[in-house]
């Protein structure tokens, strides 16, 4: 697994997480929501014809 930061602020956080499912990722997003400083978590998967 490689986690890459694109933006890190106080408020918000963009980051890529090579090689992971919707299994990790899902988990992740729902122990996000769950912290009541969170607003909005989700998550992204490119198709494997067009991902990197």
């Amino acid at each position: 697994m490689e986690i890459k930061i694109f933006k890190k602020t106080s408020r918000e956080i963009k980051l890529e997480i090579s090689g992971e499912t919707h299994t990790l990722l899902n988990a992740l997003k729902s122990v996000l929501l769950e912290d009541e400083r969170v607003r909005i978590a989700s998550y992204d998967i490119k198709h494997p014809d067009v991902s990197n």
